[in-house]
């Protein structure tokens, strides 16, 4: 046909087609210009009148199906015409996949197309894959002289649609009616939640609602995907094909995660700022499809939002938002900084707001808690005249005296009546060095005196305190609550928060240990430890020190052996992730150093024994092949560590290898390091059981403490453990052992040991005095049931110098005593120190350095921080404070420009030369895996918020599992016009 094309530049043409079959058009023209094209479409025609044809452009291989459907969309109960594009005829398989097989047939290939009914079943939705597969044959070849293959005498052929079935029927209406239109701070605001299904009527659902102060969306948009997807979205095929005619081997493998009537009062200001108003997790609609609650609203001047998620049991699914405002008609809104340092003066402010239909004279007036630590300087109470809607700014100049917590106050009045009055608190950091001490020890019947030297230079901010108990569990307390304070988050220290408090928890129940104010909220900080752990699982099944490392032998260890004793505990642990780390680790075993191997060989075995979790082992017999890879590596490697051989011992323990455990014990213990006069017995480990730089985190009071839960488990009788116990305790430092993986480590071995000898305990009960230069501090009882108590030695009951300190009980049984004290010793100013050589630069954005004398507000600055290192070292934390009137940039927040910062994602730790990065709002703080020796540079952008003269301290480095390499810069002074 010759064709003519309209103003719209179309043609159309129409042609019938013969018969059924493939056919090729070629369309042939020239435009006006003379240029000359070629259009080449193909065509398969098929009997079916409601399908008309299907283009199909290029070369149908043989090696290969083209599968074509008459419909985007379907409902279950429809039909769908699939065709099939083929090169050959015969029997295939066409199967429905979607995560698995859903069904099967056998049908026949009829070349060139092959069209097949499909009924659409409810189960298909929201959607299935189509997969069609047959075998091709080819006669066998000769091998050629060049071939290094044999030819298969067969390939599979095979095709895959996706046929979508839009779930329809599983929407629900979900509304949020508030009682009021608008509120004021802590009345009470009752919402009702109805929920309706497609047709309108009431159902019963289970739903959750939250209550969140709407800012924040400002900072972040809200992450959460909407929830009828994560129920109803498309799903991957997941399914693999393959064929045996050329079999293949796949060498890689991987795992994949899954009040009051709102009136201002002076006596009661404002002081309840939460982020989250509400939180209700498991609501249920009545028969009339509603849920009622009631909150009695927080302090906080905003828009709230409500989020409600709802869920039937037939997974119908629903959600909505609602916003409502607390507001008032006088509003004070305080801009405090976020830390002082003692010795800063800063002017602060308040925006003074009039909403009001009429103006207002208000008297303004700022008081501090506690003039000790911070003086207002200026006259505190102002006046300002507002007309209605009018704003404005005022400020007072203060001064930060001293180290301390502060609570700042704003009132409001007209004629005497309070119209608002605010509250917050403000920290004062000390310009101090400080310096933490311990003194540990057991004591006899009677008396046992202590000295203790008080520095001239001491501030009153210091602390001392004396632990008192009748066991070692007392002083597991206090370390617990050093690793729950830890205020970090990798892998190694979240495992190392939730572990112990675990193990500990459930240690003190069978003991009967009152541990009311420990066990508060334990449960949900465990379970938040675990839930974390989850999110930082590789896709290969390890872990790193944060996400974005590669898989590391020993982190992966860690947490595969801690989750397990998390779960053994009686915490609700999922076998599937311990099972997903446990084969990384025994895929990687032969790569690991013996030390890691040893340790590693033991978490794989205890989760051998856990249940619901199966290991990827080529033999029935696990048992066999873990124990012959232990004796392997005891024959490799005859000088292995002390460390280590514990691992093993225990490895061979919990495989009933009885007599292999004891024999190593034996040598263990006949390789024990003993103090006599002390009566200590320990085994070194900080140059033998790994080294640092692979991150085994190596000392001697880990390794002692792991040989102690060895000799508890395998040989609770033994004579040994005592001195054992002893030597840990005299490790103990201000904040727990050491390093978080020490502490973690020694917890648990006590408590093994506490476990192993509670027949032989018989609390009594005991009274006890303490005396500071033979003046009564303190005086109490310790029932039977209760671990340990603490003892506040006031600093003024000491005097500059010497003091003695004296612990004075009635009790029969050995009675342990820590006396801790952490002294913040003043300071003009604080000079840099440190192996590790640490700088800090104030540089203005082009790069010039900044005039730390002629600051000004709303001034971008950014910090640069140096670190030089001789030798390699691991896991490093580099951290600023910010000093005072300064606030870090953020980039990953909206509220933050992105000119000035980062403006892309990346999970390449090369990048950025640094792992992980924290932004708080007293302080930056970067992590580094591996800082190789010689010089790195770390920098952040601050913007200047307030006026004033403030103290920068010190920036510091420091390994956070090898605290002797350490290093701070000086402090600094700024001014801020």
């Amino acid at each position: 046909q010759t064709l003519t094309t309209n103003g719209a530049g179309v043609a159309t043409a129409e042609i019938t087609l013969p018969q059924r079959g493939y056919y090729r058009l070629t369309l042939q023209g020239q435009d006006a210009g003379g240029r000359v094209y070629t259009t080449i479409r193909y065509v398969y025609a098929i009997e079916r009148d409601s399908l008309g044809g299907y283009f199909y452009t290029g070369y149908q291989s043989n090696r290969s199906l083209t599968l074509v459907l008459d419909r985007e969309t379907y409902a279950p109960g429809d039909t769908a015409a699939l065709s099939i594009i083929s090169a050959v005829s015969g029997p295939a398989l066409l199967t429905w996949q979607r995560g698995t097989l859903h069904g099967a047939e056998v049908i026949t290939l009829t070349a060139p197309l092959t069209v097949l009914d499909i009924p659409v079943r409810p189960e298909d939705a929201p959607n299935v894959y189509l997969a069609v597969s047959t075998w091709i044959s080819q006669p066998v070849q000769a091998l050629t002289e060049n071939q290094w293959d044999s030819l298969p005498d067969g390939y599979l052929a095979s095709g895959a649609i996706n046929l979508r079935v839009p779930v329809t029927d599983k929407t629900l209406t979900v509304t949020i009616t508030p009682d009021r239109t608008d509120y004021a701070p802590r009345q009470e605001a009752t919402f009702t939640v109805r929920v309706t299904n497609a047709l309108g009527e009431p159902v019963s659902a289970e739903l959750s609602l939250g209550m969140v102060d709407e800012a924040i969306y400002a900072l972040s948009a809200d992450l959460s995907q909407p929830l009828y997807d994560s129920f109803y979205f498309e799903r991957r095929s997941d399914v693999t094909t393959s064929q045996s005619l050329r079999p293949t081997r796949n060498l890689t493998s991987g795992g994949y995660g899954g009040g009051g009537d709102g009136g201002a009062n002076e006596a009661s200001p404002r002081r309840d700022f939460p982020d989250t108003a509400a939180w209700f997790p498991a609501l249920t609609t009545n028969g009339n499809g509603e849920a009622q609650v009631t909150v009695t609203l927080p302090d906080s001047l905003t828009t709230w939002r409500l989020t409600a998620r709802a869920i039937t049991a037939d997974t119908q699914i629903g959600e909505t938002t609602a916003s409502v405002v607390v507001d008032q008609k006088v509003i004070v809104r305080p801009l405090l900084p976020r830390t002082l340092t003692a010795g800063d003066t800063i002017l602060i402010s308040a925006m003074i707001h009039n909403y009001n239909l009429t103006g207002v004279n208000l008297s303004i007036e700022l008081t501090s808690s506690d003039s000790a630590l911070l003086q207002v300087v200026d006259e505190p109470a102002q006046t300002v005249a507002l007309f209605p809607d009018q704003a404005r700014m005022i400020g007072w100049q203060i001064s930060a005296v001293a180290a301390g917590e502060v609570q700042l106050t704003l009132i409001a009045r007209q004629d005497g009546e309070v119209l608002d009055a605010i509250q917050l608190p403000l920290t004062i950091h000390p310009l101090a060095v400080a310096d933490p001490q311990v003194q540990v020890g057991q004591m006899g019947q009677g008396g046992r005196d202590l000295a203790f030297t008080l520095p001239a230079t001491a501030l009153p901010n210091s602390t001392i305190q004396l632990e008192v108990s009748r066991s070692i569990a007392g002083t597991m307390l206090e370390g617990l609550d050093y690793l729950t304070g830890f205020p970090y988050g990798c892998v190694e220290q979240t495992m190392s928060r939730a572990l112990p408090n675990a193990v500990v928890g459930r240690a003190f129940n069978q003991l009967g240990y009152s541990t009311s104010s420990f066990n508060t909220g334990l449960e949900s900080k465990i379970n938040a430890g675990v839930q974390r752990l989850y999110g930082f699982q590789h896709t290969d099944g390890g872990w790193g020190w944060w996400y974005d490392d590669n898989s590391d032998d020993y982190q992966t260890a860690w947490v595969v052996f801690g989750l397990i004793n998390t779960a053994e505990a009686g915490y609700q642990v999922d076998p599937q992730v311990i099972e997903r780390g446990a084969n990384w680790l025994w895929r990687e075993l032969d790569s690991m150093d013996a030390p890691t191997h040893a340790f590693a060989l033991y978490a794989i075995t205890v989760a051998y024994n856990f249940e619901g979790v199966e290991l990827d082992i080529d033999d029935p017999d696990n048992a066999t092949i873990l124990a012959e890879n232990g004796r392997a590596l005891l024959a490799a490697t005859p000088n292995l560590d002390s460390f280590s051989r514990a691992a093993l011992a225990l490895a061979f323990w919990e495989l009933g290898e009885t007599t292999a455990a004891n024999d190593l014990l034996d040598e263990l213990l006949d390789t024990a390091e003993i103090n006599r006069s002390a009566g200590t017995r320990f085994w070194s480990g900080a140059s033998h059981d790994g080294h640092y730089h692979q991150k085994t985190m190596a000392s001697d009071v880990r390794t002692t403490a792991f040989v102690l839960s060895a000799v508890a488990r395998i040989r609770p009788a033994s004579p040994a453990m005592p001195d054992i116990v002893r030597y840990l305790l005299g490790q103990r430092r201000h904040d727990g052992w050491g390093t978080t993986n020490e502490t973690s480590f020694t917890i648990i071995g006590l408590t093994d040991y506490l476990l192993a000898v509670r027949a032989t305990e018989a609390p009594t009960p005991f009274n006890y005095t303490v005396l500071a230069n033979g003046q009564v501090v303190a005086e109490g009882s310790l029932s039977p049931t209760a671990a340990s108590t603490t003892v506040e030695i006031p600093l003024a009951a000491l005097q500059t110098g010497e003091n003695n300190i004296r612990l004075e009980y009635d009790g029969t049984t050995p009675l342990y005593y820590a006396l801790r004290s952490n002294l913040y010793l003043a300071q003009a100013e604080i000079s840099a120190a440190g192996p590790l050589v640490v700088g800090r630069t104030y540089l203005n954005l082009d790069g010039t350095p900044a005039d730390l004398s002629q600051l000004a507000v709303g001034q971008l600055i950014n910090v640069r921080l140096t670190v030089n290192n001789n030798t390699q070292l691991a896991y490093v934390l580099i951290e600023d404070t910010l000093p005072g009137g300064f606030e870090a940039l953020n980039n990953q927040l909206n509220s933050q420009p992105r000119a000035t910062t980062y403006y892309h994602e990346t999970y390449y730790w090369q990048d950025y030369g640094y792992n992980y990065k924290e932004i708080r709002a007293d302080s930056v703080s970067f992590f580094v895996t591996d800082l190789y020796p010689g010089q790195h540079i770390y920098s952040y952008t601050a913007r200047i918020t307030h006026s004033g003269t403030f103290v920068a301290l010190p920036a510091q480095a420091y390994a956070m599992y090898e605290l002797d390499k350490w290093g701070r810069s000086a402090s600094a002074a700024l001014t801020v016009r």
